[in-house]
């Protein structure tokens, strides 16, 4: 059964029939999805993604899907923010409901932790990349 939460991911509507075929269905990972305000990006959506689709969004993005989105945090883990370009899945820890990324402090020193704030830095790096992408894709939608 595993460790269940709540996830939401954006692709290019342009890249619908790409997800199909990486996925085989967006459908079998994703109970809902739509066009909301913009219609160059469609919106994915599931309650139940298993462990937020870590593993699955891995393999996605080596595929070469390219993707953003976030998840709750479950029993075993905290809220993510996430993309994925140019064949990389960047992941960082979020707080609940925030589209901002968190960092922890070293409790010795009052510090960010390297390693966490270089993923922080790496994350956000790639999203310009993701927004780029997609405002291509919007203008091709046009």
């Amino acid at each position: 059964m595993g460790d269940r939460t709540y996830l939401k991911m954006d692709i290019a509507s342009i890249d619908e029939k790409k997800a199909d075929e990486i996925m085989g269905g967006v459908n079998s990972f994703f109970s809902r999805y739509e066009e909301q305000d913009d219609p160059a990006i469609l919106e994915l959506f599931e309650e139940d993604a298993n462990y937020g689709y870590y593993c699955e969004r891995e393999e996605w993005a080596k595929a070469g899907l390219i993707f953003r989105g976030s998840h709750n945090e479950g029993g075993d883990y905290g809220a993510q923010l996430f993309c994925a370009i140019d064949g990389v899945h960047y992941c960082v820890d979020a707080g609940h409901n925030s589209s901002n990324p968190m960092c922890p402090i070293d409790r010795e020193t009052g510090n960010p932790m390297k390693a966490e704030l270089q993923a922080i830095w790496d994350y956000l790096e790639a999203m310009e990349k993701v927004e780029k992408y997609f405002e291509q894709r919007r203008k091709e939608t046009k």
